[in-house]
């Protein structure tokens, strides 16, 4: 005998009770219904718009909740890890943190709760600064928040995550053209060749060199799987690719970054980015053992491993 449909108004009523629910929770509470019904009554609510899905999962499943009562979803973060709800204790309590003065893993953890957190930049002098939020703060009243505090730290040490080598590329070429004015001034054709040879040896490094031997390392790491897209970021130390390989469970794709040099936070985060932008775990390969800060980083984050070669 089929299960008959549920009235909205009881499973808006259960929401509302409970907060954010899965449909397990709904046919608990009325103790009557379906399961499978139940969600997919929640799923036509969701699509249009009566009520809203979490991106936090409870068994793989999302909650439920009121759109119009967002400050009930903060009841969902007892599903989080426990690294995942120390970060959204901590971000409800501050209400507004600044990302480079945090730790790595409080950085990448904010990324993984996007229900209760949410990122945004300020400008000062031209440098874009990080922040994040909680997500019942709005956008405006943060940046209200974060302008104090971005006046009040020294611009000196305000620069991008990412722009250490540039500002010293940038150091050393003022520094030439401080003690050798004249000269820098007279040759401008000359600079622009030089200009064109910089570029294309930029370009060369994205395509993978017939031979090189740390790809031919990096590529006999993997017994079994295909490796694609590789590309060489420095010649004989510095690579990233894909490897394909295809299971029980279907093809999985990871993300491999290989390096021959010492690694670091910054490194690691960098390509992590990349992998998460890609929507595939991270594998880093290195020649090197890692730092006791890294090695604790690799085994507390999800889908990012680390292996030598």
């Amino acid at each position: 005998m089929p299960f008959a449909p549920i009235p909205r108004e009881k499973i808006l009523g259960v929401i509302e009770k409970l907060g954010p629910v899965q449909p397990i929770d709904i046919r608990r509470e009325i103790k009557e219904g379906d399961s499978m019904l139940i969600g997919a009554m929640l799923s036509e609510m969701a699509a249009n718009g009566i009520v809203a899905i979490s991106k936090t999962k409870r068994g793989g499943s999302p909650f439920y909740y009121d759109p119009r009562h967002p400050e009930a979803l903060a009841k969902a973060a007892s599903a989080l890890g426990e690294k995942d709800r120390r970060t959204f204790a901590f971000l409800q309590e501050q209400g507004v943190v600044r990302e480079d003065a945090l730790e790595p893993l409080t950085r990448v953890s904010l990324g993984n709760i996007p229900d209760f957190s949410r990122r945004f930049t300020v400008a000062l002098n031209g440098v874009e600064t990080a922040f994040w939020r909680y997500y019942l703060i709005s956008e405006d009243e943060a940046k209200a928040r974060a302008m104090p505090v971005v006046e009040e730290k020294p611009a000196a040490v305000v620069v991008p995550a990412v722009a250490a080598p540039v500002a010293v590329s940038n150091v050393e070429t003022e520094a030439k053209a401080t003690e050798k004015p004249k000269k820098a001034s007279r040759k401008r054709a000359p600079s622009v060749k030089r200009a064109k040879k910089v570029e294309s040896a930029v370009a060369q490094t994205t395509i993978a060199p017939v031979t090189d031997v740390f790809a031919d390392r990096t590529k006999a790491y993997f017994k079994t799987g295909t490796v694609s897209e590789m590309m060489i970021l420095k010649p004989e130390a510095e690579l990233s690719c894909v490897h394909t390989v295809a299971g029980p469970h279907g093809t999985l794709h990871t993300f491999v970054y290989a390096s021959a040099k010492k690694l670091t936070e910054k490194m690691v985060l960098a390509q992590l980015l990349i992998a998460r932008g890609k929507g595939m775990p991270l594998l880093v390969l290195s020649t090197e053992d890692t730092s006791k800060k890294l090695t604790e980083f690799f085994d507390e984050t999800p889908n990012v491993h680390h292996a030598r070669i």
